[in-house]
């Protein structure tokens, strides 16, 4: 419910604000591709470099917190075993970090049109 209501506040922020999220969102989404890879590649066996730099990444990111939702999403809608919550809950994770990099470039491509032209939408800059 908080990221929504991030990002319903975020729409009306600065071309320099929207740049920001939006990296933010791609940032945490090549996170998240990287630690399916990671797991798909069998790199993360035991404690190594590439586990100890992911963890202190993801803190940097909502990766924690969506793959907790997932989680207890996944088992209570499904019952799923736990390997497959986990991997599950990293593609959920990846998807939501996709969606919101192309809604905030979207955005930002909006106000930086908006900074250079005035009004983007018909009719907002007229008044009777």
């Amino acid at each position: 419910m908080g990221l929504l209501v991030l990002n319903v506040r975020l729409v009306s922020g600065g071309a320099g604000l929207l740049r920001f999220v939006k990296w933010y969102w791609g940032f945490s989404a090549a996170l998240a591709a990287g630690v399916i890879l990671a797991a798909e590649l069998e790199l993360i066996r035991d404690v190594n470099g590439i586990l100890v730099f992911g963890v202190l990444c993801s803190f940097l990111t909502p990766l924690n917190q969506l793959l907790a939702f997932t989680w207890l999403l996944f088992q209570w809608l499904a019952g799923l075993p736990g390997m497959v919550r986990y991997s599950g809950g990293c593609g959920a994770a990846l998807f939501v970090c996709l969606l919101h990099f192309l809604y905030f470039t979207w955005l930002h491509r909006r106000a930086k049109r908006r900074e250079a032209h005035g009004p983007v939408d018909p009719g907002a800059g007229t008044v009777e």
